[in-house]
């Protein structure tokens, strides 16, 4: 049973893709991205908060990362594809709901498909988003969204449920999930606990212990994240992005962002187009 009541730190990593051959990880860590395991050679074994999900030889397996997670076994000479993709751009595809839904409900969507060409989507991932070029970044996340919209359609698609025996785990996850999927809306922290069941004040004290992350932290990182796709995508005016990303004013806006990213929002939208920022 993975499970722990140190909060365990929650990481930020982007929309990035590597490759190669992996090991075991010493404790469970989580994120706020989702994640895609692309197993080319060998297998692996998680432990999905609590749960023991193995992927082989030929498996992409798609899970979202603010599930504690840890990989535990790999077999000798495994080569792996890592992919993480920021919830709101994997929110914004709008992919077919039975995916979307499984996903944030804490599944594991595992599928054997063409490993050759996966190898190969891969391989160019890593090398458009590491470039640092925008146009590559842009050309990475159509192909991985492709690739999603087809591992949804797959007839043989499993989604091993992840059984956690601690319910207080399973509470911060609907919480968490209630704000991935509302954040454009005003809410409090009784809207909230009401998602999960349970008392505001547990609500609040239970979130900020498993994810070291307060609510209102938590909710203000899901609606920049948004912020930050819609200012490297659209020409959308920067008001707009404000309201439509949840936030109450334009001030509240700019001191988030700024505090959160270092930089105004028009100067974060300039430096894409100075080719300085990657998308996502």
């Amino acid at each position: 049973m993975l499970y722990c009541k140190m909060p365990l730190k929650m990481e930020t990593l982007g929309f990035s893709c590597w490759r190669g051959t992996g090991r075991r990880m010493e404790g469970a860590h989580r994120h706020l991205e989702i994640e895609a395991n692309l197993v080319i050679r060998g297998a692996l074994i998680y432990l999905f908060g609590g749960a023991r999900v193995e992927v082989s030889a030929g498996e992409l397996a798609l899970f979202w990362g603010s599930v504690p997670h840890q990989l535990v076994g790999l077999e000798e000479g495994s080569e792996i594809g890592w992919l993480t993709l920021p919830l709101a751009q994997f929110l914004s595809w709008e992919l077919p709901v039975t995916l979307t839904q499984a996903v944030l409900n804490g599944a594991v969507a595992k599928q054997s498909g063409d490993l050759a060409r996966d190898d190969a989507l891969f391989a160019a991932w890593e090398r458009d988003l590491r470039s640092g070029q925008n146009e590559g970044a842009r050309i990475a996340a159509l192909e991985v969204e492709a690739r999603l919209r087809r591992l949804a359609l797959h007839d043989s698609i499993s989604q091993p449920r992840i059984k956690s025996t601690q319910g207080e785990l399973r509470h911060v996850e609907k919480m968490a999930a209630f704000m991935a999927q509302n954040y454009a809306l005003a809410m409090g922290t009784e809207e909230i606990a009401r998602a999960a069941g349970v008392h505001p004040n547990y609500a609040m004290n239970l979130f900020k212990r498993e994810f070291g992350l307060s609510l209102g932290e938590f909710l203000t990182r899901t609606r920049l994240s948004h912020a930050q796709r819609l200012l490297a995508t659209t020409n959308r005016k920067v008001l707009d992005i404000a309201f439509g990303c949840g936030f109450g004013s334009a001030s509240r806006f700019h001191t988030a962002f700024k505090t959160h990213c270092g930089q105004s929002p028009g100067a974060y939208r300039r430096g894409l187009k100075g080719g300085s920022v990657s998308v996502g």
